[in-house]
């Protein structure tokens, strides 16, 4: 039997460690992505600016508001050039069919921002993040790298956790998956 891939993507910051820390539950891109289960999660070097972070912490304030949540705990720090957890990817779908799903919760709807929506659950950040180079795109994670990584893994509780599969979002829900037509 092969060893399975560990697949990593390299985010910009704040977006790396909101998604990280379970604040964001959605992973918008212009494309589409046949990845699925475990997805690492790796900073860029790009040292992210006060305003963005203080816009981006903003809108997950109002998003998590409409869902009734008042009290958010963002990351203390935003380091670069590391890697610092994963996440479950669940799904990818297109904006307009998850938007379209009245049943979702308003501050899902309000994530879904790009074109292609990543669903994304079951947050884990490294207690110790892993200093790295990253690269652009999906890439395969070295497999010492990953296997040091999964033994300092904590699970992550957001504010707001989804399972999209409950939800009829995600394909794995029998009878109600969202078809990319």
């Amino acid at each position: 039997m092969a060893d399975k891939k560990e697949v990593c993507l390299t985010m910009h910051q704040p977006w790396a460690s909101l998604l990280v820390h379970g604040i964001k539950r959605i992973e918008g891109r212009s494309w589409s992505s046949s990845v699925r289960g475990r997805l690492w999660i790796h900073a860029a070097a790009k040292v992210p600016e006060a305003e963005t972070i203080r816009e981006l912490e903003h809108f997950y304030t109002e998003v998590y508001a409409a869902q009734g949540i008042k009290d958010i705990k963002f990351p203390e720090f935003y380091p670069t050039s590391v890697l610092l957890g994963c996440v479950n990817v669940v799904d990818c779908v297109k904006l307009e069919k998850l938007v379209s799903r009245e049943e979702l919760p308003q501050s899902i709807r309000m994530e879904a921002l790009s074109e292609y929506c990543w669903l994304c659950e079951d947050p884990q950040k490294l207690v110790i993040p892993f200093q790295m180079r990253g690269w652009q795109g999906i890439y395969n994670l070295e497999k010492k790298i990953a296997s040091a990584s999964v033994g300092g893994l904590k699970a992550v509780q957001g504010p707001g956790p989804v399972k999209f599969s409950s939800l009829g979002v995600s394909s794995k829900s029998p009878g109600k998956a969202i078809k990319n037509t």
